[in-house]
């Protein structure tokens, strides 16, 4: 545990629901929150192993990730750019991306931008997934004062990517000289 916090890394052949519940088994006691990116099968191991006690939250770095995707794809489509021209990479939406999940305010007003930004896609796959996740982002966001723990496991990220990196290393290796 860190700071009241319960931290635990795991690695397995396949992520399904099964592994997950079986990851979640083997932590101590219940949690009042479980934070995770939206997977369903994530969702469905915390119902199957705790019948509800703990409340699920949506990873807001996921859902930032997940959005910059879809935000990438109408700018490369509205520019006529590669997601690298600057065009694309340094548009002013990103900064506003990144505040986006701070609070029901900062949601708002990101949404109006990126109507602005993107009015002139027929298509946008920013304002669908907005619009697909809007109601359970604003429940999210309004009740994130009141919740216990942090609503992101982005600070994690960088340790989990090590992890990954590593794994493969040895796994790697292991092939190698084995």
């Amino acid at each position: 545990t860190t700071k009241g916090r319960l931290v635990r890394i795991g690695l397995v052949d396949r992520v399904n629901r099964a592994t997950w519940a079986e990851f979640l088994r083997e932590l101590p006691g219940t949690p009042r929150v479980v934070v995770g990116d939206g997977h369903g099968a994530v969702r469905n191991a915390v119902q199957d192993v705790w019948k509800g006690q703990p409340e699920f939250v949506r990873c807001v770095y996921h859902w930032r990730l997940n959005l910059e995707e879809q935000i990438k794809y109408d700018l490369v489509f509205l520019t006529g750019k590669l997601s690298k021209h600057p065009a694309v990479a340094e548009h002013e939406i990103w900064g506003s991306c990144r505040r986006a999940f701070s609070s029901p305010d900062s949601w708002r007003e990101f949404k109006q931008e990126v109507a602005e930004v993107v009015a002139d896609h027929p298509r946008s796959s920013a304002l669908g997934w907005i619009a697909g996740y809007d109601d359970e982002i604003n429940t999210q966001l309004t009740a994130a004062p009141t919740r216990p723990g942090p609503q992101s496991t982005g600070p994690l990220e960088q340790d989990i990517q090590r992890v990954r990196e590593r794994f493969v290393a040895e796994q790697l290796e292991s092939a190698l000289y084995h």
